[in-house]
């Protein structure tokens, strides 16, 4: 098995990904921004936003410019155009479908002797990423992204601190125009976190500075998180951030605000929102095995089709991941399956593996969706 180990400077583990990603990131790009020969004009026009994403980068997150310049010189592409995608306005980016659903199993609800976490990414088909990526300076982070992406889907890091970020609810008042999104937010979490006290007070910063954003400036965000000792739910608008703690029980999240205050700050559902149905399955599936829940359950409710398409496991399902937060660090271990949950295999990943599969870094690892109809 070929491996790569993604661990140094910024800018090397970009330029290592880009080369190795290089295909699949020229068909994301020709795919959300037109073909190449487009490419000059369609930059000019947005290069005002290209040129407040960086400044944005350069305050907050320096080493993500220096990645993404990386990225673009391994994949011979533009930085400008990693820069437009990761900051792209609605305009650019087709309507994303209902967003994920993540849980977490927490204390007593667990049989396996340890917290367990988990998420299905419902997302745009893009080609899937998934690595151990350790940028010098930061925590040492496992998780997935679409090809080109700055932000982190799900993470867990070498404190045993895992996230999941879920789009939230349609808002009554649109974010700003330029921010960090949910996905970028999860990763600043998963880099600079040890445990869910560190969760809370990056979002918090992130909400005060006035730099977070919803996908398309019109959703809110909903964060899972859990360490090996307790569980938090996150749900934020651009300024408002409200929070619950758990140190026990199963906590179920999928795209609709539930924490009292968050709920004011929201309008109504999309009319093909499946948010609720998707929710109340997840409760069905794993409810009445609380106390006994294992990772192999998780992974079977990931899985789940009753109701499709208004299911768990949907034709926008791209990847599921579970997560064992052992108390002790060389037990912990993730199960991975990138891609479509009923075609592709799923990996079991020990939180100790510094090197990551190459076809798990330039995307041949990833199994597409069923083409829909």
């Amino acid at each position: 098995m070929n491996t790569v180990t993604l661990s140094g400077s910024a800018h090397y583990i970009g330029r290592k990904v880009g080369m190795l990603s290089r295909e699949p990131m020229r068909r994301r790009l020709i795919a959300q921004l037109g073909g190449e020969e487009a490419w000059p004009d369609l930059l000019a026009l947005h290069a005002d936003r290209c040129h407040a994403y960086r400044d944005l980068l350069l305050s907050f997150a320096p080493s993500w410019l220096d990645e993404a310049e990386g990225m673009a010189e391994g994949a011979g592409v533009p930085v400008e155009a990693l820069l437009l995608i990761n900051s792209a306005s609605a305009e650019l980016k087709p309507p994303a479908p209902d967003n994920c659903t993540a849980y977490m199993a927490l204390g007593s609800a667990s049989g396996s002797g340890a917290n367990l976490f988990h998420k299905n990414r419902d997302n745009r088909p893009d080609t899937q990423l998934f690595f151990a990526r350790h940028i010098e300076g930061h925590y040492r982070t496992l998780g997935g992204i679409e090809v080109g992406g700055l932000g982190l889907a799900q993470a867990v890091n070498e404190h045993g601190l895992a996230g999941a970020n879920n789009t939230g609810s349609p808002l009554a008042q649109a974010f700003a125009d330029v921010g960090f999104d949910d996905r970028q937010i999860l990763r600043m979490v998963a880099e600079r976190g040890k445990t869910c006290d560190d969760a809370l007070r990056l979002c918090e910063e992130m909400a005060a500075a006035g730099v977070a954003r919803g996908d398309a400036g019109r959703y809110g965000m909903i964060f899972l998180f859990a360490d090996p000792s307790r569980g938090l739910v996150v749900e934020m608008t651009d300024r408002d951030v409200w929070h619950e703690f758990h140190d026990d029980g199963l906590v179920i999240r999928s795209n609709h605000f539930r924490l009292e205050g968050a709920v004011s700050a929201t309008g109504p559902l999309e009319p093909n929102s499946t948010t609720l149905q998707r929710y109340a399955r997840a409760e069905d599936l794993l409810g009445p095995r609380a106390g006994h829940l294992q990772p192999d359950d998780f992974l079977a409710a990931g899985r789940d089709t009753a109701g499709h398409p208004a299911s768990l496991c949907n034709p926008s399902t791209v990847s599921i991941v579970t997560h064992q937060l052992s108390p002790e660090a060389g037990c912990r271990m993730s199960w991975v399956c990138n891609g479509y949950p009923l075609a592709a295999p799923t990996r079991e990943w020990s939180h100790s593996e510094v090197a990551t599969p190459v076809e798990y870094v330039d995307g041949t690892s990833w199994v597409s969706p069923p083409v829909r109809a």
